[in-house]
């Protein structure tokens, strides 16, 4: 699993640019799972969403800190990318799930695969563009029809 984030100050509410740039410009962060052999770093039922892990900062943000699974951000503006690697895991999707708010930022495609039995590496993922006027608390989510 990882997170991807792109931070802004001077966007203006538009993930295509505003008067400070465009999205791809601005401060960059990466946090993702780091695991020991064998750690698939999620368990779960069938079409249910669990929370995959997160636990490392690759490439720290100012302001963002990572604790139990989640990421919280500053208030500001950003680009949120999440993808989380699959292996035999059946058809899987990925959201971006507010702890602040209780409440789903964005679901990702639904990422096909030939079951858990015989298919391959899969890689859900989901963006998002937030525009954050009080700290905000997100963890990465999947839902697979086949968990491992």
């Amino acid at each position: 699993t990882y997170a991807q984030l792109k931070s802004e100050a001077g966007l203006s509410g538009s993930a295509s640019g505003g008067s400070g740039g465009d999205a791809l410009s601005g401060s960059f962060g990466l946090f993702t799972y780091t695991a020991t052999t064998g750690d698939l770093g999620h368990t779960g039922s069938s079409n249910t969403w669990v929370t995959r892990s997160i636990n490392t900062t690759k490439i720290p943000l100012s302001g963002v800190t990572l604790s139990s699974n989640t990421i919280t951000l500053p208030i500001g503006n950003y680009v949120i990318r999440a993808l989380a690697i699959n292996l035999q895991n059946g058809n899987s999707k990925i959201r971006l799930y507010n702890t602040t708010t209780s409440t789903v930022i964005a679901i990702g495609m639904v990422s096909f695969s030939k079951g858990s039995a015989n298919g391959g590496e899969i890689y859900p993922e989901v963006s998002a563009y937030l525009s954050i006027t009080t700290p905000t608390t997100f963890r990465v989510d999947q839902m697979s029809d086949s968990p491992n």
